[in-house]
């Protein structure tokens, strides 16, 4: 099984989501939202964003999780179970 995750289910705010540290990668403004290329160990994760606040690469940060939007995908099939 994999897991997986929408990029608007990570946020800059810790709650109510669990929280992760995440380096970011790349930052890509496109107006009013931001998405952002992050990495956790050697998995990419991308994060939807307020561009409000310009976020540098390389930073660590800590990004809330929301745990409850977690999608669970057959390896083998890639389908959603």
């Amino acid at each position: 099984m994999t897991s997986g995750l929408r990029p608007s289910s990570v946020s800059l705010e810790q709650t109510p989501g669990t929280p992760i540290d995440l380096r970011v990668i790349v930052a890509e403004y496109l107006g009013a939202e931001s998405v952002l290329v992050t990495r956790c160990g050697t998995e990419d994760v991308l994060v939807e964003a307020n561009s409000a606040t310009p976020i540098a690469c390389g930073t660590m940060r800590s990004f809330g999780v929301l745990t409850d939007e977690l999608m669970d995908f057959d390896r083998t099939s890639g389908l959603r179970i």
